[in-house]
């Protein structure tokens, strides 16, 4: 058990946001793997999340979750026809293998991925 990660504050969802997490994961979302900028960027981190232009969808993600920030996606110069993008980041680890299991049953195109990733944190 990693003592040092923080604890998991995931909410419990119900059944249909679960399902409608998992969807919009299954289009929208990644689980990606970052270097932290401490100790030279000796250690990983992993982070789930899911950027889409709706900022209400975004939001609704942190809000049947009950983890995660939302922030703006910035972007260099671009058109003015291009819509805000938001993205819903979750970086605890604890609360990404609790948001992932919750989902997994409902995944369709990421579910082995996220079974992959679930592996290697199996102990947590």
């Amino acid at each position: 058990m990693r003592s040092w990660l923080k604890p998991d504050t995931t909410k419990e969802m119900i059944i249909p946001d679960k399902a409608w997490l998992a969807g919009f994961f299954d289009g929208e979302g990644s689980i990606g793997i970052y270097k932290s900028s401490g100790r030279k960027g000796k250690y990983k981190n992993w982070n789930l999340c899911i950027g889409n232009t709706s900022w209400i969808a975004v939001r609704y993600c942190q809000k049947i979750s009950g983890v995660g920030s939302i922030v703006e996606k910035k972007i260099g110069k671009k058109p003015k026809h291009y819509k805000r993008q938001w993205l819903w980041n979750v970086q605890s680890q604890r609360n990404i293998i609790s948001v992932l299991k919750q989902i997994l049953p409902y995944l369709k195109i990421k579910k082995m991925k996220v079974r992959k990733f679930l592996l290697i944190w199996k102990d947590i």
